[in-house]
């Protein structure tokens, strides 16, 4: 039975800690960047970015999930919809819709992905008005699964950058009388090198 709760973190040396904590202070920018790394290739911080990120994968690399952990994360509004549209499916009014027939979509993130073990704080972050389609991905982390607690105390578990995650399914939930599109997402491989 998946547990929830966060894995324990591994034995890192300190560059490997303080490529955690300036990724945690840093996110949003260094995402950014491994999204569109040509907003910094040009620059003179290139080969200090690059020497985090290398900081960054070793820690990953030490880590890995000792138990099966049900993670969630939640999608944005600015994308719910059109995501829904690539998949072919259409949000759901009421509870139960079981999209099992769903074809199997990839989904590739340049960046690293940041998953929690605690869906009532996704929900809280996911569009609270009802006309707005709240969409959210689980996911069943694995033993051996590369993955580190990025915050504990949130939940957060960090993946490797570059991966691939298939779509595997979908429903339908009420959560507070607002439908709540959930979809399954599987990992399928990661860890290239940036641009």
């Amino acid at each position: 039975m998946p547990e929830h709760a966060p894995p324990s973190v591994p034995e890192l040396d300190q560059m490997e800690h303080d490529a955690l904590d300036f990724f945690r202070t840093y996110e949003e920018d260094i995402q950014l960047i491994l999204r569109n790394p040509r907003l910094l290739m040009e620059g003179e911080e290139w080969k200090n970015f690059t020497a985090l990120i290398a900081y960054l994968d070793s820690a990953l690399a030490k880590s890995t999930l000792p138990r099966e952990t049900l993670l969630f994360r939640g999608m944005g509004r600015e994308i719910a919809g059109s995501f829904l549209f690539m998949l072919d499916m259409k949000a759901e009014k009421g509870e139960g819709g079981v999209f099992t027939d769903l074809i199997p979509h990839i989904i590739r993130d340049p960046g690293y992905t940041i998953l929690s073990t605690d869906p009532e704080t996704i929900l809280q972050e996911l569009p609270g008005d009802e006309w707005e389609t709240r969409v959210v991905f689980a996911c069943l982390g694995r033993p051996g699964d590369t993955a580190i607690v990025l915050d504990e105390e949130a939940g957060e578990v960090l993946y490797p950058r570059n991966a691939n995650w298939v779509t595997t399914g979908a429903t339908t939930v009420l959560i507070d009388q607002t439908p709540v599109v959930v979809i399954g997402i599987e990992m399928a491989g990661c860890g290239e090198e940036i641009a």
